[in-house]
């Protein structure tokens, strides 16, 4: 997420040196509620952006979401985030801008994905569903445990490690996590510092 907090804060800064942070900040609330609302509508929870929020969602895009589409290439619609989370209140601004943020989880013992965001129904502030054939499941102590047939079969010459992460078929991720009525997960922290070496 931090290429996306780096255009974020490099617009601000704009924004700020122009003396026009006050617009910028109304803009920023307006692409966060407008965001929010076509969330809502995605999960059945709301009618989608009022008409008020769809006019003012209009302006700031000509004065505003198109600097910062500018700032990434000018023509990007949809970006992919992962290695860390991203503030949902980050993600809904650039959805909001006109740029789709999907964020995912996943770790190299699980070939990358384990969850996505999916295009239809990206709920922000977290990283998502499952991917197809995996699953995912909390632990009573809260670690996040990924079983699928992407999750590796053991560290090459290191049995003992292996021992550590792979509990039959269950790959603990030392992260710590949540899930929603949905399945979403949300990561909450880490378990524990692990280095396999």
């Amino acid at each position: 997420p931090y290429i996306f907090e780096k255009v974020f804060n490099g617009a601000r800064r704009r924004a700020e040196a122009e003396g026009r942070h006050g617009p910028f900040d109304k803009a920023v609330d307006i692409a966060v509620k407008y965001a929010e609302a076509l969330e809502q509508k995605a999960f059945g929870d709301g009618p989608g952006p009022s008409a008020g929020l769809r006019m003012q969602h209009q302006f700031f895009d000509k004065v505003v979401y198109k600097k910062v589409r500018d700032a990434m290439g000018g023509r990007v619609r949809h970006a992919m985030s992962g290695g860390s989370g991203m503030d949902r209140r980050l993600g809904l601004f650039f959805a909001g801008a006109g740029v789709s943020i999907f964020e995912g989880y996943g770790l190299t013992e699980s070939t990358a994905a384990a969850t996505a965001n999916p295009p239809e129904r990206t709920r922000y502030g977290t990283v998502g569903q499952p991917i197809p054939g995996t699953s995912v499941h909390i632990a009573d102590d809260g670690e996040v445990w990924v079983h699928g047939p992407n999750v590796f079969s053991g560290y090459l010459g290191n049995p003992g490690a292996t021992r550590t992460v792979l509990r039959d078929g269950w790959l603990a991720t030392g992260d710590l996590g949540a899930l929603d009525e949905d399945g979403y997960l949300t990561i909450t922290g880490r378990k524990k510092e692990i280095l396999v070496t």
